[in-house]
């Protein structure tokens, strides 16, 4: 097939007749899910998913279940049911004087230079106690390299990458939920901070051996504050997809798609 002068080969011309045809066939909700799969390279695949709830996960401390471990302090990380963002349980790290208490997951995942990796959890700061920088959204690599979502003590989202500090001018609301994720591109070498779905800023990295994360970590450096707010954790995602789809899973997953569709129309 030929436009404007171009050429396209047999399996995108395919997918444009079969995209065409599911784009009818499917009702408004199934069109909505058609854009998000195109626009985000789609054929997301998930390295972790947790609410922090039963049976895998109980109430009590957090380090030594399901690949969690502490860091600093690991009794300053407790499952808890009091105060949750979804389902019975969540987390609540209760910093005490010193750095870095929080806790880590390993996740063992080999990225490419078209991965686009994929993190977020919902975040509750107390609006008591000293103002403490954190660390709510951090991913570590096994060159040695980081790529951190912060909040400082003035409340603003910070992007640091390998310790360079990118300010978004973005503050977080104390006292109630919020999503605060990372969307990191390696196909154009950028980390975005979202808030609550928002772009809040980007920075840019260049560190092609940082392609195999190790681990996700939550965790806050209260630097010697007596009583340091306390901050709630729940509902983490952890998902990685590529920036072009493969021709060929395209056109499979748009003929499956669109089976579906007719299939819709035939039962009316």
């Amino acid at each position: 097939m030929y436009y404007r002068g171009r050429s396209f080969p047999i399996e995108w011309n395919l997918s444009v007749l079969l995209g065409a045809a599911l784009m009818v066939c499917l009702g408004p909700m199934y069109r909505f899910l058609l854009l998000v799969l195109f626009s985000t390279g789609a054929f997301a695949a998930t390295i972790y998913q947790t609410g922090f709830e039963a049976p895998s996960i109980t109430t009590g401390l957090l380090s030594g279940q399901d690949n969690w471990s502490g860091s600093g302090s690991g009794a300053t990380t407790v499952v808890e049911t009091t105060v949750v963002h979804s389902g019975s349980q969540a987390v609540i790290v209760t910093p005490q004087a010193g750095n870095n208490f929080g806790v880590q997951h390993a996740d063992a995942a080999s990225l490419s230079s078209s991965s686009i990796l994929s993190v977020s959890d919902y975040v509750n700061f107390s609006s008591t106690g000293t103002a403490t920088y954190w660390t709510p959204v951090g991913t570590f690599y096994s060159a040695g390299g980081n790529i951190l979502l912060n909040v400082d003590t003035t409340g603003q989202l910070v992007l640091s990458i390998n310790g360079s500090n990118t300010a978004t001018g973005v503050d977080v609301s104390t006292g109630t939920w919020n999503q605060l994720g990372m969307v990191i591109n390696y196909a154009t070498g950028t980390a975005t901070a979202y808030d609550n779905g928002i772009a809040a800023g980007s920075a840019a990295f260049n560190d092609s051996t940082d392609l195999n994360l190790t681990t996700f970590q939550f965790y806050s450096q209260p630097n010697g504050a007596a009583t340091p707010q306390v901050a709630y954790f729940d509902d983490l995602s952890i998902s990685t997809s590529t920036a072009t789809p493969e021709p060929a899973s395209l056109l499979s997953a748009l003929a499956g798609l669109t089976a579906l569709g007719l299939l819709r129309r035939y039962r009316r």
